[in-house]
């Protein structure tokens, strides 16, 4: 937990390259299955931190942000 001056791009995308990508492989294989029609795909989130991030959370808001959108796609 540091200032954002004071992080590097390695230090401050790691909710991002760990929540994104958990959500993402989550959502991926789960459209992958048959699902019946009308099928529900739930994808929760952590409440570990604020949703509205801070500097010193690293991409924490942005990684939040990105599985809410991800998990509003439809399947075609």
């Amino acid at each position: 937990m540091r200032p954002l001056q004071h992080q590097t791009w390695e230090t401050f995308s790691v909710n991002w390259n760990t929540d994104v990508k958990i959500a993402f492989n989550w959502l991926r294989e789960a459209l992958l299955k048959p699902l019946s029609p009308g099928s529900r795909v739930v994808v929760g989130e952590q409440r570990r931190r604020p949703s509205t991030g801070s500097p010193a959370s690293g991409g924490y808001a942005g990684s939040k942000a990105t599985q809410r959108f991800i998990a509003r796609i439809r399947p075609r």
